[in-house]
């Protein structure tokens, strides 16, 4: 079923993928692998149009602010970086379809696949299914001391 979903969420998908694919001591199902196999291979060339757009946006911009300068002075280091930082987050909002291949979060077998971390999983929350919102595990009552009696 495709999805629409900013650049931004894609290229946090696609680095998310690639931690788990190529990290070391890492054992999951074949049928994972091969969801994760596909699913890099269907972002890329986006993550790839992405990285060019940025770059070339990157060239533009401080064409436009440097002109034939070859030194760049503070002001229009600011400047640049600014522009830029507001270009790079339209490109980012930017949305596409992608038809992405879903991922059970028990297959990962978190206990046993330790390198597969949080920050991990939160870049891939977009494709991972079996995810629900768990409640806050009750805490212990604090026992509460009385103040000794006068």
């Amino acid at each position: 079923m495709a999805t629409k979903l900013p650049i931004g969420t894609l290229h946090e998908l696609f680095a998310g993928l690639q931690v788990v694919d190529t990290a070391d001591g890492t054992t999951l199902a074949g049928e994972v692998r091969l969801s994760i196999a596909i699913n890099l291979n269907k972002l890329r060339p986006l993550i790839e149009a992405y990285e060019r757009t940025r770059q070339r946006t990157y060239l533009d911009i401080s064409k436009k602010i440097l002109g034939d300068n070859e030194r760049e002075t503070p002001a229009q280091r600011e400047k640049l970086q600014a522009t830029f930082a507001t270009e790079n987050d339209k490109l980012r909002a930017g949305e596409h379809d992608v038809d992405l291949e879903r991922i059970d979060v028990a297959d990962l077998k978190l206990d046993e696949n330790t390198k597969i971390n949080s920050a991990t999983l939160a870049q891939l929350m977009p494709i991972l299914d079996g995810v629900e919102k768990r409640p806050k595990p009750a805490r212990a009552a604090r026992p509460t001391t009385k103040p000794p009696a006068a």
